[in-house]
């Protein structure tokens, strides 16, 4: 099977978007997943966010997956309200 490692101007656009938001200390998704309902609480109730969750809000910025499982999370409790 040959794969096709060609990047449309899209892709690459994307991922230079990604490289110039990324810092050093960028954690994982784990990282950022076992925060997501801590972070969706704090923005739910308008509670200042420290510094364990600046780095979700960064993370689902430039993380899709993160970011549909964030959306989803929204969803839920939208639903429970």
């Amino acid at each position: 099977m040959e794969l096709n490692n060609s990047l449309t101007k899209n892709n690459l656009k994307f991922l230079l978007q990604l490289i110039q938001i990324t810092e050093p200390d960028d954690s994982d998704c784990s990282s950022c997943l076992s925060r997501l309902a801590q972070f969706a609480d704090s923005q739910g109730h308008g509670l200042a966010k420290n510094n364990s969750l600046e780095f979700v809000e960064h993370h689902l910025r430039q993380c899709p997956c993160c970011e549909d499982e964030f959306e989803s999370l929204l969803v839920a409790i939208a639903t429970l309200h």
